[in-house]
């Protein structure tokens, strides 16, 4: 049951989040899928990047490089590009553009922890993919809010800065979850992932209880 956990959670928590929010399935999201699957694959014949030692901070950094925050911080930056590049439109996309960019890695490293025998990682890494996710993108999403109000620019910048610093914060947050699990720190673990999901919930009842934005009627209808 644990396996099937890790398989499915991040396709249905795609899916639920698509039926929250109001993004559209695009181009750009082809192309997470496509990257998601080659990153897969390559890191399926490459292994491991940083090899940790012991529970210092040489295993902090593996986990977060191999684990939980590169993986999902990489896509996000590609997201970004494309927007740079106009490939993309939607600014408040990160998040279905991530989770995915996730679906094959989650595939590809399910079957490798199942050999492994590590329940911890089967349960423990799609949960904090999902909340490094769309957290991020929340934190994202008020940066943007904030810069298209009519305001100082200080001000907004001062503003934006803080929202987007929930990025690194949370990426630390949920590294550290995972270590403190590997650890046998069980009860700091526990309350460091209680922590982790707010943003989570802030984003899901944000996008629950926004309203849709109305259709607009072709001319030739109101014309008649």
């Amino acid at each position: 049951m644990i396996s099937v956990f890790c398989f499915l959670w991040i396709p249905l928590f795609f899916l639920f989040w698509q039926s929250i929010s109001q993004g559209r399935v695009g181009t750009s999201d082809v192309w997470a899928v496509i990257f998601g699957s080659a990153v897969a694959v390559f890191i399926f014949f490459y292994g491991t990047f940083v090899e940790g030692g012991a529970f210092g901070f040489s295993r902090w950094l593996e986990i977060f490089v191999d684990l939980t925050g590169a993986p999902v911080l990489l896509p996000m930056i590609f997201y970004a590009l494309f927007l740079l590049l106009r490939l993309a439109k939607d600014p408040h996309g990160f998040a279905s553009f991530a989770l995915l960019w996730l679906m094959p890695c989650a595939i590809m490293r399910g079957v490798e922890w199942l050999e492994e025998d590590d329940p911890s990682r089967l349960v423990l890494i799609p949960l904090l993919w999902s909340i490094l996710a769309v957290g991020a993108s929340f934190f994202i999403s008020l940066g943007v809010g904030v810069v298209s109000k009519p305001c100082k620019v200080w001000c907004k910048f001062a503003v934006c800065s803080l929202c987007l610093s929930g990025i690194p914060l949370l990426t630390i947050l949920t590294t550290t979850v995972y270590w403190a699990f590997f650890s046998q720190k069980t009860q700091l673990g526990f309350g460091l992932l209680a922590s982790a999901f707010i943003p989570l919930v802030i984003a899901v009842l944000s996008s629950w209880t926004k309203k849709p934005e109305p259709a607009s009627c072709p001319s030739e209808l109101v014309e008649q």
